[in-house]
């Protein structure tokens, strides 16, 4: 039982400090209709935090967020939500997180990049972006590498777009 605990706050902890890097836009710096549809869909939305992001070589604003959902059971509880939006402020897609046992999903291409790249290395997090125009997908990977903590974001085909190293 403590072994899964500390592993859950490491895990939190890479979280937290991962998404600090990425600067933090002002409301006014963005569009409004992001908060228009964000409100529309989530009323009860809160700590919203916009950054700006690049995924399938175009520029985007990506929003994180917590809203209420109902479990199946009729349970209420807080879920994270990341949805992208176009630079005009255009709902684009959303960011899935991949849960731990669902790693393998990655392309063939991605995980053979992965394992050339990184030769050690264990994902901590990861998150899928499809794209809503054509097909594929991108990746938001969270990893430890060495003992150092790395995020990179890379597509389907294996390319590594960004990454960002603590």
């Amino acid at each position: 039982m403590n072994h899964l605990f500390l592993k859950f706050s490491f895990l939190l902890l890479i979280t937290v400090s991962l998404t600090g890097n990425a600067q933090t836009l002002n409301k006014q710096d963005v569009p409004e209709k992001i908060f228009d549809y964000i409100y529309k869909k989530h009323p009860e939305a809160k700590d919203i935090s916009i950054t700006e992001k690049k995924h399938f070589n175009q520029p985007l604003y990506e929003a994180n967020f917590t809203a209420k959902n109902i479990d199946k059971n009729g349970q209420s509880y807080e879920e994270k939500i990341t949805d992208l939006f176009r630079i005009n402020g255009h709902f684009y897609t959303n960011e899935l997180v991949v849960d731990h046992n669902a790693f393998n999903i990655m392309s063939p291409a991605a995980l053979k990049s992965l394992k050339s790249h990184y030769p050690k290395y264990e994902i901590l997090v990861m998150k899928i972006v499809t794209n809503p125009n054509t097909v594929g997908e991108e990746y938001e990977i969270d990893m430890l590498v060495s003992g150092k903590i790395r995020n990179i974001s890379m597509n389907s085909q294996g390319e590594i777009i960004s990454e960002t190293r603590k």
